[in-house]
């Protein structure tokens, strides 16, 4: 599920390292747009399968064009994943990590658990937070790096472009935890969703119990390898953290009320919000980890 620049990467890879999980030719497979409903219906419509699905047809296809036809067809989209686990008893999981779809309604999210389930699949849900102030800034590093819309990105300064853009919706979009975490929830249950924090993921602890959720035995999780990483080249001053924060008050007091302690420990700019201090955590501008 997500959220971006929180880790989703890593687990990609960790994921595939393990023999008995198999997910496929890419990461992100962004099969599942997000269509707001209709103003006069206030409904989403599920996408409306191609008549005939030919599985023939669909297995002659290059990998780029089953990939459209997935992003199309729902039944395209559990065909594929089906087929990569059939008829092999090592294959134990599959899945599809694009955070993309932290924005979906809980009415999609429904549709596509039902989906799933008719497929055979059990459903398991990830889903992986980070400090918003984090995760905005190294989503417009990676921006910057990538050369990728110049007109959001195309200031001099890295400091210049936070200040300016932290709360555009290109960024913001991706960081309403409390609307995913409400969303999720109305569409599975508790025992179908595994939350955790980009801050303690790269840890035994956290592997172990994300092998637990997926009741999978992982390999021995390869905590110092980059993956995706946007290493910061410059501190921004604690004025300009504090003003990012307050943008995204509303995320942080509604974690802070679900996870308690545990958001203050490992969200230092969540002090920002709840007590108007500065964090009190050192080396908030060190090098990203991961």
């Amino acid at each position: 599920m997500g959220a971006q620049k929180a880790g989703t990467t890593w687990l990609q890879r960790e994921l595939s390292r393990c023999s008995s999980v198999n997910l496929g030719f890419c990461k992100e497979y962004k099969a599942f747009p997000s269509i707001k409903p209709k103003a006069q219906t206030n409904r989403w419509r599920w996408p409306t399968p191609q008549p005939r699905f030919d599985p023939h047809r669909f297995a002659q296809l290059p990998e780029a064009e089953q990939h459209q036809w997935m992003r199309t067809d729902p039944w395209a989209y559990l065909h594929y994943f089906h087929t990569l686990v059939q008829g092999d008893p090592r294959l134990l999981a599959t899945g599809d990590i694009s955070p993309h779809y932290s924005e979906l309604s809980a009415q999609q999210f429904q549709h596509i658990g039902r989906l799933l389930e008719k497929g055979g699949f059990n459903v398991k849900v990830i889903l992986l937070l980070r400090d918003p102030v984090e995760r905005v800034w190294s989503q417009l590093r990676m921006l910057r790096r990538q050369n990728r819309f110049p007109e959001l990105c195309g200031y001099r300064e890295e400091e210049t472009a936070l200040a300016l853009l932290h709360h555009h919706p290109r960024f913001a979009a991706k960081t309403q935890y409390h609307r995913t975490l409400n969303q999720l929830e109305r569409a599975f249950s508790p025992t179908q969703l595994h939350i955790d924090f980009y801050e303690r993921l790269f840890t035994p602890d956290a592997h172990q119990r994300l092998a637990a959720f997926l009741e999978l035995d992982l390999p021995e999780a390869d905590f110092d390898t980059r993956v995706n990483a946007s290493p910061k080249q410059i501190e921004i001053c604690p004025k300009l953290q504090q003003t990012v924060a307050l943008a995204y008050r509303n995320v942080y007091a509604a974690m802070v009320d679900r996870f308690g302690e545990t958001v203050l420990d490992l969200w230092p700019h969540a002090r920002w919000v709840t007590s108007q201090q500065p964090p009190t955590r050192p080396g908030l501008a060190t090098t990203e980890p991961r």
